[in-house]
């Protein structure tokens, strides 16, 4: 990763080794997190239900009720606890957001 990082920064215009205030550091990390999100490596790490689950509410603009995933995902052979179980890793992992005043999951948008 640090090779992408990188050539990232350079891309960029940006040098990670020089000297700048906390609030600029910041405004680089965020930016260069905003252009490359490692997409790949991630989904790569990421355990099959765990994959499954992110991409199904990926394509969602709406927040989708647990429930509803659990049975549109039940083709695939998941079940609601394998569902649940995915749902709560990606949340721990802050990929995806449970609803505060429902139990449905949404995706961040950037």
């Amino acid at each position: 990763m640090r090779p992408k990082l990188r050539q990232l920064a350079r891309d960029q215009g940006i040098d990670p080794s020089a000297r700048r205030e906390l609030r600029d550091a910041v405004t680089d990390a965020v930016r260069l997190g905003a252009c490359n999100i490692f997409l790949d490596e991630l989904l790569d790490a990421l355990h099959q239900d765990e994959r499954a689950v992110l991409l199904q509410v990926a394509v969602s603009s709406l927040p989708v009720p647990t429930d509803d995933l659990a049975q549109t995902l039940a083709d695939t052979g998941l079940t609601r606890e394998r569902v649940a179980h995915a749902a709560r890793s990606l949340t721990h992992l802050s990929l995806l957001v449970m609803g505060v005043t429902t139990s449905a999951l949404e995706r961040y948008n950037l």
